[in-house]
């Protein structure tokens, strides 16, 4: 009986993670998140959308307390589409499965959206940039430009265009109808939801920052060592 309340009350957060052959990280990363909103007291469920992992990856991120939905689509971006249609919360957070982000920010993604935030991007250069976990070039180079590119061109005013760890509301995201299947999808929420975008209106002013830490993933990939072959997807800048 008290196992059928638990599952009957109602989800305010959906921590989603897109998972693609991340077997050596998605059980530790469902534990720390599902660990994270325990301790907060947040009513939350862990909702990892795979998209065709060979590794067993489903298996574990199901053992670790997740819910696991199938995404045939193959793409980053499809994941994560699917996995916001599936989102049983009115909040959803997103984080990869390998380790990368720390799910001990949630709280702070979820004040914010609580406050009225539709949209909270996160910020490695406000947060923590542990070592080895953002390439020079793309920490002092790449990153700040294009973000400085998107500032000026959408008034997006954020700190980190390509941060893999974000919060929004669930009805607010599904309400631009975003498409891209890939990488871009990342990219992509961060114009269309500016105030200068088309559909950008209702986020005018309600997008907002939350300091994040990121650690390197290179050393938990589910790739045997010495593999020459390309991540499962492009790693982010």
């Amino acid at each position: 009986m008290q196992a059928a309340a638990i599952e009957a009350a109602p989800v305010e957060l959906t921590v989603l993670m897109p998972c693609l052959d991340e077997a050596r990280t998605v059980g530790a990363c469902v534990a720390k998140a599902r660990e994270t909103c325990r301790a907060n007291d947040i009513a939350a469920e862990i909702l990892v959308a795979d998209n065709g992992s060979t590794d067993g990856s489903q298996r574990l991120a199901g053992e670790s307390g997740a819910r696991v939905i199938h995404v045939p689509s193959r793409g980053y971006g499809s994941a994560l589409r699917a996995g916001i249609d599936a989102a049983r919360g009115r909040y959803v957070v997103i984080a990869d499965a390998d380790d990368s982000y720390d799910f001990g920010d949630i709280p702070a993604f979820l004040a914010q959206l609580r406050a009225g935030a539709h949209l909270v991007m996160g910020s490695r250069f406000r947060g923590t940039i542990h070592p080895g976990a953002m390439p020079l070039l793309h920490r002092f180079l790449g990153n700040p430009v294009l973000t400085w590119i998107l500032n000026l061109f959408f008034g997006a005013g954020i700190s980190d265009a390509h941060c893999g760890m974000r919060g929004f509301s669930r009805d607010a995201i599904r309400g631009l109808s975003l498409r891209s299947s890939g990488m871009e999808f990342a990219s992509d929420a961060g114009p269309t939801c500016a105030p200068g975008a088309t559909g950008g209106a209702i986020f005018a002013s309600c997008c907002c920052s939350a300091p994040c830490g990121c650690f390197s993933c290179r050393a938990r990939s589910s790739r045997p060592p010495g593999s020459s072959s390309p991540p499962p997807w492009p790693s982010r800048g």
